[in-house]
């Protein structure tokens, strides 16, 4: 019975010639043991992929060794691999946990790709499915989070998902199997082991078919997620414009959506937003323009007709490199446009030349206006900039901090090229 539903879960996992490109990776514990009793029953020729974080001694040695034997013993090609997880969590200030994860997943992809496994299978059962989604209701989740552990996930196959805690276990048992024990499994101090030990019985109690429950919960979730999935990317036609790093979302598009929240959530939680803040952002649609909202990876500023989002701002100190070039002025000089340069009467500049932000309350005198003074902040209004590509432009000054040039926009009036003007200097700025 088990082995039958084993392979029909693994044969929807993994179609025809894949079937021999599976690497199952192997903790040593009762759950994987068993997906690898189950592979080596059903006649699957699978790679084995072990890793010892060397956080548990000697007995983390010993599952190694475990491991190897139990590949060896299926015919199974056994890979290998230790990590110092301790030092790796400390460098990256990182939790065990979270460092044990990344070097994990890093590893089966970089064995995958170097061996040609076109599938990495791990033994998460119903059970982890209960605990998943009862770990994400404590976090605060949505329907992403209800959902749980997808069978799939790009590279990752999940064929154990079928399985109760009571199956496996009595499967080992009338198989006469021995596994590996991680004390650390009934340590109280993880969430998970608490919900496991005092959380999940209750439940089962009220609802013996508590997994199964779980299950097709997940199964819904998951349809309702992909329904959903292709009802926003519609409504991100209408509201979602992108250019180069930044993004222009069309505030009366949120306002007008049937959920405003939730849909905004859906286009920026990958962004790092979280559901408080998506609240705030639509409240604040009505509000004026300027309001700054950060998540650890983007700034959205709220505009006049659109919310814009980038990348966290550079620092400020960072205004780029200034490359000035010198020469004779040409009997039939013409400066090139678009070259990303601005010209000047070299003899009317007073250096040295710098770069810096422009602050509130900066003017100058713009070419082709005869002289007549504008502030900076009108000058980038007229030009219908919106608020965070005001904030990243930059100016040239001279020794006496009077603006030479608006970088990328327009340049001084008084030290333009006139018929006069015996010496050139070309200015640019490049990032680096």
């Amino acid at each position: 019975m088990m082995l039958a539903e084993f392979l029909i879960n693994f044969n929807k996992l993994v179609t025809g010639g894949d079937r021999d490109k599976v690497l199952l990776t192997v903790s040593g514990g009762i759950d994987s043991v068993v997906m690898c009793d189950l592979a080596g029953a059903a006649g699957l020729n699978c790679g084995v992929a072990h890793c010892n974080f060397r956080l548990r001694g000697e007995e983390s040695d010993g599952d190694a060794a475990f491991v190897k034997e139990l590949a060896a013993r299926l015919g199974f090609r056994y890979h290998g691999i230790a990590f110092d997880t301790a030092r790796v969590a400390e460098e990256q200030k990182i939790s065990t946990q979270m460092a044990a994860r990344n070097l994990r997943y890093d590893w089966f992809a970089d064995l995958a790709e170097e061996f040609g496994y076109r599938h990495v299978a791990t033994a998460h059962h119903a059970g982890d499915q209960v605990e998943t989604v009862l770990l994400n209701l404590v976090r605060g989740t949505g329907i992403r989070g209800l959902r749980g552990i997808p069978a799939v996930n790009g590279r990752i196959i999940r064929p154990m998902l079928f399985a109760t805690r009571e199956q496996i276990e009595d499967y080992a048992g009338k198989r006469n199997l021995s596994w590996r024990e991680d004390r650390s499994n009934s340590d109280d101090y993880y969430r998970r082991n608490r919900i496991r030990k005092h959380v999940v019985p209750v439940l089962k109690s009220i609802n013996p078919s508590l997994e199964h429950t779980f299950s097709e919960m997940a199964e819904r979730m998951e349809a309702t997620e992909q329904w959903l999935s292709h009802t926003l990317k519609l409504w991100k036609n209408e509201v979602w414009q992108e250019t180069g790093s930044l993004v222009r979302i069309s505030i009366e598009g949120v306002k007008n959506a049937v959920s405003p929240v939730f849909q905004l959530l859906a286009l920026l939680e990958d962004s790092g937003f979280s559901y408080q803040q998506v609240k705030e952002i639509v409240a604040s649609l009505d509000g004026i323009p300027g309001k700054k909202f950060f998540s650890p990876t983007h700034l959205l500023v709220k505009d006049r007709d659109f919310l814009i989002m980038t990348g966290k701002e550079p620092p400020a100190e960072h205004t780029g490199v200034l490359k000035v070039e010198l020469f004779p002025k040409p009997a039939d000089f013409r400066p090139v446009p678009g070259e990303g340069a601005a010209f000047f009467d070299a003899d009317l500049l007073k250096l040295p030349l710098s770069i810096r932000h422009w602050v509130a309350g900066d003017t100058f005198r713009p070419f082709g206006m005869g002289g007549r003074s504008k502030k900076v902040s009108d000058f980038l209004t007229d030009r219908k900039l919106d608020l965070i590509s005001k904030s990243r432009i930059k100016v040239l000054v001279d020794a006496d901090d009077n603006i030479l040039w608006v970088i990328g926009l327009r340049g001084d009036h008084m030290t333009r090229v006139t018929e006069q003007t015996v010496n050139i200097a070309r200015v640019s700025v490049s990032e680096r």
